[in-house]
Formats: C-alpha cells, structure tokens, sequence
C-alpha cells in the first residue's frame, strides 16, 4: 500500500480514527503543547480528509518538540498540497530526526511534483561511530538479509528473537531504529503490541521503527506510533528500503 496516494489507506485511516468518537476528537489536538501522541493521529487523520481548512494548524506543527508530530505534519501537508509550506517542509530535511528526514523530502517530491535530493547525510555511513540498528525477529533468513543490507552501509546489527529480549536490548543500546516482524511466536506476542509500548517510552521516543511482516497490519501499525512498513513479499532484499527511509 503506498501511504501517499493510495484511498485505501485514507478509508481505514478515516475507519480507525472515528471508532473512538467524531473526528473533532482527534482535531480539537491539532495545536502546539498538545498531547503529541494525539497529534500526530490527529495529521493522519487530516491526511486522509484532504480538508484544507487544517493546512495552518499543519503548519505550525512543523515545529513540535516530538519529531513524530513534525513527520506526520510533512505527510499531511502534502496530502493537502500546501504550496505555502514547501520552504519549511525543504529545511526540515536537515532534521536531527530520520523520520523527519524522510517525511520532509517525500513530502517536497508530492508538492513539487519533482525529484528532491536529500539534506543531512546517512549517520550510518560515518565509519567512526556507525549507528545500532536492533532486529527483532526469529526468523534466521531475515537476519542474514538485513546484516548484509545494513553492515553495506556502515550500520551496526544487533538482533533479539522475543518482544521482552527486544525491550531489555532496546532500553540498553538505544538504537537508531528497531525492524520488527510481527508475529513472535516464542512468546507468542505481536509487533504491533510492542511497537505500542516502545513510542511510549521517552527514552526510545526516537528510535525509528521499522515492521518487516506478511500480515497486512500496516494502517493498525503506523496508527500505533510505526514508522516505516515493509511487505515480506513484496522484495528481494528487505534490507534495502530500510537503508533507504534512513538515508532520507
């Protein structure tokens, strides 16, 4: 599912969002010092309703302090097509923040309607201090497959094989992103439970994480704080759209 064009993905955004109230619930949050873990549910939401009339409330979360909010904010000015925020959208492709990164380019590109370079570099091609990448997953194959795909780049690879092993390595190394499956059998819990729990742990609220599954859980996981999906059957090689939301 391509979460920039497809009206799939608006339809269940739209279908979760209003399980919990009207939509007023959601962007009533749409305002600085809000609850951002509202906020940025609430910028989807604006995302899937094209309604214009939230392009300035957008904006002026380009700025928030949770880098989940800035992202979310890029995504939906482009849903909106918000020639007026192109300027901030570009700078925030120097971001601290991959996701950020990543959400302000693909967002200038929609815009613009034209190819858009990066800003700041991969932090994973600096060969002094390359960046932790945390894989949790049972599955041996994936393993091989993201090691080769990330060490390429400079990343570093630590693995777990169960959501509470993920946790514990996690709140230790800090990593730049966790890529997760979503079933884990040993201990028979989701990655979507653990995606919910880990972007609500201030020490992790800036690790990306990534969901490498088969299962079609996609809308339910960036809902629940994910960042980046990625269908097991649509690729060779896993790794590489990994390295690549990274990169910006």
């Amino acid at each position: 599912m391509d979460i920039w064009s497809d009206p799939a993905f608006d339809k269940s955004i739209l279908g979760i969002a209003q399980a919990y109230g009207p939509y007023e619930f959601w962007t009533q949050n749409l305002q600085p010092g809000m609850n951002p873990i509202a906020a940025w549910r609430a910028l989807l939401l604006v995302a899937a309703m094209k309604d214009r009339k939230f392009a300035p409330n957008a904006r002026n979360l380009l700025g928030n302090d949770d880098s989940r909010v800035r992202a979310w904010a890029c995504f939906a000015l482009a849903h909106l097509k918000e020639d007026a925020a192109v300027e901030q959208i570009m700078a925030l492709r120097d971001d601290i923040s991959p996701r950020v990164r990543f959400h302000a380019r693909r967002a200038a590109q929609v815009i613009l309607n034209r190819p858009v370079p990066p800003g700041r570099p991969s932090l994973g091609d600096d060969p002094i201090m390359p960046e932790m990448i945390l894989l949790s997953s049972d599955n041996s194959n994936v393993q091989t497959y993201m090691e080769v795909a990330l060490k390429a780049k400079g990343y570093r690879l630590t693995s777990a094989a169960t959501e509470q092993e993920t946790m514990q390595a996690a709140l230790l190394l800090k990593p730049l992103a966790i890529v997760t499956d979503n079933q884990k059998g040993r201990d028979n819990l989701s990655g979507l439970n653990m995606t919910w729990d880990i972007c609500r742990i201030p020490e992790l609220r800036e690790t990306v994480l990534f969901m490498l599954s088969a299962d079609y859980v996609e809308v339910a996981f960036l809902w629940g704080g994910g960042d980046c999906f990625i269908h097991k059957g649509d690729l060779v090689n896993p790794g590489k759209p990994v390295v690549d939301y990274l990169a910006g």
